[in-house]
């Protein structure tokens, strides 16, 4: 966590401005991620069987500037177009297939995932595990 708080206190770099405005950008998420500075969270091995509880890891966000700021967390399905029902999307790589289960099982959640804070306030947000099959996990998620 110490390289990731030092990271969100630096400058936006070219990359990081490239993918904030990508809703102006035709590009695709390979090329969004480029440049991008990429932080592992572990959740461990956690038991399955009877429904247990989630892995949890608690974060709290801090706004140190003088100014407002807007915060989100940005899922890979989130900025997905919903389709015609007559369009064909191809078939997904071996990546996003492996993406989409785990959106749709709700493998991960992070609450909340938006939000703004004034200068000085700051808000805990939950990242939670809920493994529901034996395998390893992960997904691409942009803050």
């Amino acid at each position: 966590m110490t390289a990731m708080n030092k990271e969100l206190v630096q400058p936006l770099s070219n990359a990081e401005f490239f993918f904030n405005n990508s809703d102006k950008s035709n590009a695709t998420n390979e090329e969004l991620m480029e440049g991008l500075k990429k932080f592992v969270w572990d959740f461990g091995k956690v038991p399955i069987k009877n429904g247990s509880k989630p892995r949890k890891i608690m974060l709290t966000l801090k706004n140190i500037g003088g100014v407002p700021a807007e915060w989100r967390f940005k899922m890979p399905n989130d900025s997905e177009i919903l389709m015609e029902k007559w369009a064909d999307p191809g078939e997904p790589s071996t990546e996003q297939a492996f993406e989409t289960h785990i959106l749709n099982k709700k493998i991960f959640v992070i609450e909340p995932k938006t939000g703004s804070l004034a200068p000085g306030e700051q808000v805990d947000c939950a990242v939670l595990y809920y493994p529901k099959e034996v395998m390893k996990h992960h997904l691409n998620v942009f803050f």
